[in-house]
């Protein structure tokens, strides 16, 4: 039992050493928010992944209790007459326009993620760097700024300088803004 109790003072320590560093002075000081209103087709650009560059791989997930995989579902013998499908033009409507957005980039798993606003369509995936984001013009697909890496954005330094990937890319309709998020590559930070 001893040693039970000793790992929850060292649990209760872990969880409120930080507080007890705020109340003596050691806390860190307020983050200031930032906003960047330049132009972002000036940033520099992020160079394309090419065969033969390096792979990188993001975190694997650890698992401490792995499941048995499932059996197989039994395939039935013939399929039912009940399920037959619709004609393939009520199954899908192909949208108006259609565009390629970033390739590869040289890192598993490469997280897309896109938001579209009122006329442009801002895409995000991860790289060795940290997340990189292009601009679309909605109305012709064509690229209009980047891939630009997220950090490249805080002219301020600081730990959102440098990304971890992992993008988030929002549109506020109201506000008519975007919101672009990663972890900071350094430390325990949303970089917003």
């Amino acid at each position: 039992m001893p040693s039970r109790s000793l790992a929850h003072a060292l649990l209760v320590v872990a969880l409120l050493g930080p507080l007890a560093a705020a109340a003596e002075g050691g806390a860190l000081p307020p983050a200031a928010p930032e906003a960047f209103t330049w132009d972002v087709r000036a940033l520099p650009t992020v160079a394309p992944w090419r065969p033969g560059d390096p792979i990188t791989e993001g975190p694997v997930r650890r698992r401490t209790n792995p499941r048995p995989a499932p059996a197989p579902a039994p395939r039935p013998a013939a399929r039912d007459r009940l399920l037959a499908a619709p004609p393939p033009s009520s199954l899908f409507v192909p949208p108006d326009l259609d565009f390629d957005g970033q390739g590869f980039t040289g890192v598993v798993p490469p997280d897309p993620v896109g938001d579209a606003g009122a006329q442009h369509y801002i895409q995000m995936v991860n790289t060795a760097g940290g997340s990189a984001f292009a601009v679309y013009r909605k109305s012709d697909g064509s690229p209009v700024a980047g891939p630009t890496l997220l950090g490249d954005l805080r002219t301020a330094g600081g730990p959102c300088a440098a990304g971890y990937g992992d993008g988030i890319v929002l549109f506020d309709p109201l506000a008519s803004r975007w919101l672009m998020a990663e972890f900071a590559a350094v430390g325990n930070h949303l970089c917003v």
